[in-house]
């Protein structure tokens, strides 16, 4: 994309930090999409979504005003003007765009914004070797945000993913897929934290039911990064680990490195963009 970063980031920064300042428990999660694609630019919509304090309609109504806020009691406990709101309408409609929110009072918000960018094709780039295309994926994950965001990434690596909430759903999965001859996982991305069992204990379950040949390659995907954790990785037979929030590019070098192809993406990049 073309537009200006400079804005792009005021405006993602101001309801980012509104986001963390009003929520005490839950998440925050930002997200992009495109919306209308013309022959020279798209719009993109940005969204900020959190599970806070909420708004009512009356408060949601005069929040893009300058030096407003829901009310008083908000500025007394959370500090404040609101002209941050107020700007980022500004430079939303600079970008050719515009800006709202849609809420529920005590249980969340979803800040939206969208703006108009140029973009440039880019060719693409074949960078999955041959042999592991199409990989099956398990991702096992009691958070639906992490599960979308982590099926995302992998579809991006021509992936095929797969997801189940928690340890129990993924044996039940792994058993039944036995059970009707069908293509074993190849790859199963196991978060650590999960209501029942832990990755590791998942992991350990799977295998009873496999033979060697059938086991998946394991990546942990934990928030937690104890040594305590990350020190068992090894001892129970995962071939890496990621921290959440998961970086793309991370996640793509440490699957490739289970897989046995070391490969450096922002080395790669470099070479062909700036040939020599």
């Amino acid at each position: 994309m073309v537009g200006d970063p400079l804005r792009l980031g005021q405006i993602l920064l101001n309801l980012a930090n509104n986001a963390i300042k009003f929520t005490e428990s839950g998440e925050i999660a930002v997200s992009a999409e495109s919306i209308k694609r013309k022959e020279e630019d798209v719009e993109i919509k940005f969204v900020v979504r959190d599970t806070g304090i909420g708004l009512t309609k009356e408060q949601a109504g005069k929040l893009f005003q300058a030096f407003s806020q829901a009310d008083t009691s908000t500025t007394r406990k959370y500090g404040g003007t609101g002209l941050g709101l107020s700007i980022s309408k500004k430079l939303s409609e600079l970008m050719g765009g515009s800006i709202g929110v849609s809420s529920t009072y005590g249980e969340g918000s979803s800040f939206y914004f969208t703006g108009v960018f140029a973009f440039k094709e880019n060719k693409e780039r074949d960078i999955i070797p041959e042999e592991i295309k199409d990989l099956n994926v398990l991702i096992v994950d009691d958070n639906a945000t992490s599960q979308e965001v982590l099926s995302s990434y992998v579809k991006d690596f021509s992936f095929r993913p797969t997801t189940v909430d928690n340890g129990t759903e993924a044996i039940q999965l792994i058993r039944k897929t036995k059970e009707n001859d069908k293509k074993p996982f190849d790859l199963v991305l196991m978060d650590y934290s999960m209501p029942g069992m832990n990755g590791f204990q998942t992991a350990e379950k799977i295998n009873e039911l496999l033979n060697e040949e059938e086991r998946p390659k394991y990546i942990l995907v934990t928030s937690f990064g104890r040594d305590e954790i990350l020190n068992n990785v090894d001892k129970f037979g995962f071939d890496g680990f990621v921290l959440k929030p998961v970086n793309q590019s991370l996640l793509f070098n440490t699957i490739m490195q289970s897989f046995g192809h070391a490969y450096n993406d922002s080395k790669k990049r470099r070479e062909e963009e700036y040939p020599e």
